[in-house]
């Protein structure tokens, strides 16, 4: 019989929390990022990423899935704005993959409404349906997705309390009330 008791469950998840934090400090702040959302888990531990350990802008689109072409030209509503991003990547929509970046380049200290020349925000907000509100490039897509959600994180989490006028009408609002 063992006479040891099981660990209490907040004594594993603190000793867990313990091990990642211990894991992102070793690495130091300069490491590249190795996965999609490795900035948010650093920053979430204490941890910051710094602007070093982002790589190109090219290099993360890559990692991330992200099939980039020229967007300078594009503006908002556009008919071929979805079409900038690959329509589905390894089963995830291309919307999921460029809120993390943007998550990403937040936690590492960065603009991602101006990485490297290109605009994640505005990429975001132009793949945003405004019949449906939802972000998708798929024509009257009437169901939420995480992609949705992860949307409006990476939107709340660049703008906060001080959206502007066009990022209400574009991105909060609508995906809110058509969620509802």
């Amino acid at each position: 019989m063992l006479s040891e008791e099981a660990p209490q469950e907040g004594n594993v998840l603190e000793s867990q929390l313990d091990k990642v934090t211990a894991y992102y400090k070793n690495l130091g702040q300069d490491t590249e990022l190795s996965t999609p959302m490795e900035g948010v888990a650093r920053f979430a531990v204490g941890e910051r990423a710094s602007m070093k350990a982002l790589k190109t802008a090219s290099q993360m689109e890559e990692q991330y899935h992200l099939k980039y072409r020229e967007i300078s030209d594009l503006k908002f509503g556009e008919a071929n704005a979805s079409d900038t991003l690959s329509e589905t990547t390894n089963g995830v929509n291309a919307q999921t993959w460029l809120a993390q970046i943007i998550l990403d380049i937040l936690a590492a200290g960065g603009d991602p409404a101006d990485f490297q020349g290109h605009n994640y925000i505005h990429e975001l907000l132009s793949s945003q349906s405004g019949e449906t509100g939802y972000f998708t490039n798929i024509e009257n897509n009437t169901n939420p997705k995480a992609a949705d959600g992860l949307a409006l994180l990476a939107l709340n989490a660049y703008w906060g309390d001080t959206w502007p006028a066009y990022g209400v009408d574009r991105g909060k609002n609508i995906c809110l009330n058509n969620i509802k």
